[in-house]
């Protein structure tokens, strides 16, 4: 679970150093089973690319940029540890690069494509004493609830129709993912500190 730093730990939008006082964030370990549902193709080596839920249809979408656009307002990912909304993008470039062969690096980056489920390892960079100040990683998190993943491997598992089928197929399966459990456990919750209330109202009458 990661929740974002405080607003103060990072550089502010002119990139002055804030007065408050600078905790250390480093990078944590990160593995996850997404679908990919944008790819943005920044040089030969760096590839920014948004991942979502394996649940999460991207078929039904025309354009890379309605994609992107709705990926970030629906923000498909919950943090475990402050339970608020979140997305996540991942970031492959040198890290990924270096532990192949220059030959085998534009073919792995071609298999990044909209719709495909894989599983991912990287690290959660939220360093805010970055050289881009409000730019980095550290105020997307905090400002945007954009949590950049540096990528060091991942894997194609299935291809976007496999995908579809699946999310078909198994739909009602999908009720048990953990955001799901914890939202009807605190609905319940809700439901029963009310029911409880009304209970002592009518004893009282």
């Amino acid at each position: 679970p990661i929740a974002p730093p405080p607003a103060g730990s990072v550089n502010d939008e002119n990139n002055h150093e804030s007065s408050s006082p600078q905790e250390s964030y480093q990078p944590i370990p990160v593995t996850a089973l997404g679908r990919v549902t944008s790819v943005r193709q920044i040089a030969r080596r760096l590839v920014f690319a948004d991942l979502a839920p394996p649940d999460y249809r991207v078929s039904d979408m025309s354009g890379a940029s309605d994609v992107q656009a709705r990926y970030e307002k629906d923000m498909p990912w919950r943090s475990g540890e402050d339970g608020d909304d979140m997305y996540v993008q991942m970031i492959i470039g040198k890290t990924f690069c270096d532990a192949l062969a220059d030959d085998e690096v534009s073919g792995a980056l071609k298999t990044l494509k909209p719709g495909r489920l894989i599983f991912m390892r990287g690290a959660a960079n939220v360093d805010p004493r970055q050289k881009n100040g409000w730019n980095n990683s550290g105020g997307n998190w905090a400002l945007k609830r954009s949590l950049d993943v540096i990528v060091s491997s991942f894997d194609v598992l299935y291809e976007s129709e496999e995908v579809d089928e699946m999310i078909k197929e198994h739909g009602n399966s999908l009720d048990i993912l953990p955001w799901k459990v914890k939202n009807r456990r605190n609905l319940g919750g809700v439901n029963s500190d009310l029911s409880r209330k009304r209970d002592e109202v009518s004893s009282h009458q």
